[in-house]
């Protein structure tokens, strides 16, 4: 079974009183332990269209699957456990609560699903992987975008999620902890994860096992030959 099946996704606007749509029909599914990249310009709808997918959204057209659960047909409160327990998301914006500590931020979605694990050592594992132990007592006022950033995909990874979503992940790293949050993400999928990740260009995308182009809200497979 998927772990996404996204089918005929749309999500229409209304700008100066033109009708004009952010998503267009997008579909896409991937597979446990598949890792796809999803490449597109500002603008293109790759946002919206993760949004939408994470339950953030609602869409004007089409389905979400998630481990073969309707996303869609939960209420407000379903859709928030299902997001907490079964996906992991990194937004593109800054999303740590600012007066947290790295270590609270990273382990707030271990409290809210009820875990039993250990959780001290799950959080620093995930910041060792990153390169931000070092700062696990400091909170986001402190810390560069980057290592914000870093902390927002500890947090995403902490409850083992089925599906990994992460909006440019990698857009205000430099190169080396760009490398090492890619790493993360295909250790990730190797364990069986499904990740689904974006990016302005092909350097992260070249991680991917498949790759979808996104331009006016439209999805297509691409190939790298087509770069």
């Amino acid at each position: 079974m998927s772990v996404l099946d996204v089918r005929g996704l749309c999500k229409e606007y209304v700008r100066g009183g033109v009708p004009f749509r952010a998503v267009d029909s997008a579909n896409l599914r991937v597979e446990p332990g598949e890792m796809v990249g999803i490449v597109g310009r500002s603008g293109s709808g790759k946002t919206t269209f993760f949004n939408m997918v994470a339950g953030l959204l609602t869409p004007s057209a089409g389905s979400v699957s998630v481990a073969g659960t309707d996303i869609l047909a939960l209420s407000d409160a379903e859709r928030s456990e299902l997001r907490n327990r079964r996906i992991g998301y990194v937004p593109q914006g800054q999303s740590l609560l600012a007066n947290l500590t790295v270590l609270d931020n990273v382990r707030l979605p271990h409290y809210f699903a009820a875990r039993d694990d250990n959780v001290a050592g799950r959080v620093f594992y995930l910041l060792g992987e990153l390169g931000i132990a070092h700062l696990a007592e400091t909170c986001p006022p402190q810390l560069s975008g980057g290592e914000m950033r870093r902390a927002a995909i500890a947090r995403a990874m902490m409850n083992r999620p089925e599906l990994l979503l992460a909006d440019e992940p990698t857009g205000d790293l430099d190169a080396g902890n760009a490398r090492a949050a890619m790493d993360a993400f295909a250790a990730l999928a190797a364990s069986g994860v499904a990740v689904v990740f974006s990016a302005h260009g092909d350097d992260a995308a070249r991680r991917a096992d498949r790759v979808v182009e996104m331009e006016r809200g439209a999805m297509r497979e691409r190939t790298f030959s087509e770069a």
